[in-house]
């Protein structure tokens, strides 16, 4: 039997978590679609996202990501969870104006809907609130 949506967003969150890009993208290939904050940050191609993953990394040196459920459906699933994290560098956005560091944190509810394949995730999009991240992160009046 092949890897279900939970193996491959507990591989991804392990990955992440550990700050192993390879492990991240272990089940992201070439032609996967990838597209954070619901399609507005899409990703051109699979280094584009490592890019930023290395990016994200560096801006939040302590950031994590808990999942809090999954939901599996024919052909992908959903994956809810808290990503949280500090603002300790400035975090570079493609398209939008760096963030500066702050020195606060964000504790961020998020979705991430998959659609997966035998092969692999063919398509991930991540979902968040980014006016919740702009206020705890003290880059916006909350």
């Amino acid at each position: 039997m092949g890897k279900t949506v939970t193996d491959y967003a507990n591989d991804y969150v392990e990955g992440y978590n550990a700050r192993d890009l390879d492990r991240v993208c272990e089940h992201l290939g070439e032609k996967t679609a990838i597209s954070l904050a619901g399609g507005m940050l899409p990703f051109a191609d699979l280094d584009a996202f490592r890019t930023h993953t290395t990016n994200e990394w560096h801006a939040f040196p302590d950031a994590t990501f808990v999942i809090t459920m999954i939901r599996e459906f024919d052909g992908g699933g959903v994956v809810e969870g808290v990503w949280s994290g500090t603002l300790r560098n400035e975090m570079i956005v493609p398209g939008m104006e760096p963030l500066p560091p702050t020195g606060k944190r964000t504790d961020l509810p998020c979705a991430i809907v998959l659609e997966a394949d035998d092969r692999g995730v063919t398509r991930l999009t991540g979902y968040w609130n980014s006016l919740i991240a702009l206020s705890q992160l003290g880059l916006m009046p909350g």
